[in-house]
């Protein structure tokens, strides 16, 4: 048995590493949701024994769920594959620094088997 927690506590984990980051009397910075983001992608959870099955998306945009997006980032990090998660988060942080300041007018978490 595995000692990781099951992927159905995944998205609780991510909500509560957001609701743990939220400074006080203070909206939800980028900045504050990427450190978030960071704590949870570090915790692996019990996945299929195979490279591609625990891996996490980072998305950063401005959605149009009615119509075509304006502007998104989409970044993939698979756990198990030959790349280091410190060196991937690094990687995105050097692109995300004029963003970590911002507060986004909202911080949507979804959760979706691929």
């Amino acid at each position: 048995m595995s000692e990781r927690p099951r992927v159905e506590e995944a998205l609780g984990f991510l909500h509560g590493q957001l609701a743990a980051g939220r400074p006080a009397k203070s909206e939800l910075t980028t900045g504050d949701a990427w450190l978030a983001f960071k704590r949870f992608g570090r915790q692996r959870f019990d996945t299929a024994p195979v490279p591609d099955s625990d891996g996490l998306l980072f998305q950063y945009g401005t959605y149009a769920f009615s119509g075509r997006p304006m502007f998104t980032v989409d970044l993939w990090f698979f756990h198990d594959a030959d790349a280091g998660l410190d060196e991937w988060f690094a990687a995105l942080e050097r692109h995300l620094k004029p963003l970590l300041a911002r507060v986004p007018s909202d911080i949507d978490v979804y959760e979706e088997l691929v």
